[in-house]
C-alpha cells in the first residue's frame, strides 16, 4: 500500500506541482541572493567532481571520507592561490591608479580588471 501511495503521490506532482514550479518555486529562491543563478548547474557541477572522486574510491566510511575531505581541502588551496593571483595582478595595475584602489572594498577584483583595460 506504501508503494502505491508513493507512486500516486510521484504522479500527481508530476502532473500537477512540477509543470508549474516557475510559479511556486519563485518565492523561495528569492530570498536568497543568487545574482539571476537559478539552474543547478554550479550543483550538478560540484556533484560531478565528487562522483569522479569516489568512483575509484574503495573502501570503508573513513578512507571514503578521508578521500572527499583532501578533495575539498585541496579545492580550497586552489581557490585561495587563484584569488591571491588574482588581487596580486591587480594590485601591479592599480600601481599608477591609485583613485581605484578605494574602489577595491567595493567592487570586485574583475569589474575592477575590465575597467582598466
Amino acid at each position: 500500500m506504501l508503494l502505491a501511495t508513493n507512486v500516486e503521490i510521484s504522479l500527481y506532482i508530476e502532473e500537477h506541482i512540477w509543470p508549474q514550479r516557475q510559479k511556486w518555486a519563485k518565492c523561495y529562491t528569492n530570498k536568497i541572493l543568487h545574482f539571476d543563478n537559478i539552474t543547478t548547474s554550479r550543483s550538478e557541477g560540484g556533484h560531478k567532481v565528487v562522483k569522479e572522486k569516489l568512483h575509484f574510491a574503495t573502501g570503508d566510511f573513513h578512507t571514503v571520507t578521508g578521500k572527499l575531505d583532501k578533495l575539498f581541502i585541496d579545492q580550497y588551496h586552489n581557490y585561495n592561490g587563484k584569488i591571491e593571483e588574482a588581487k596580486a595582478r591587480l594590485s601591479k595595475k592599480l600601481r599608477n591608479r591609485p583613485f581605484l584602489r578605494d574602489l577595491t572594498v567595493f567592487v570586485s577584483s574583475v569589474t575592477l580588471d575590465m575597467m582598466i583595460d
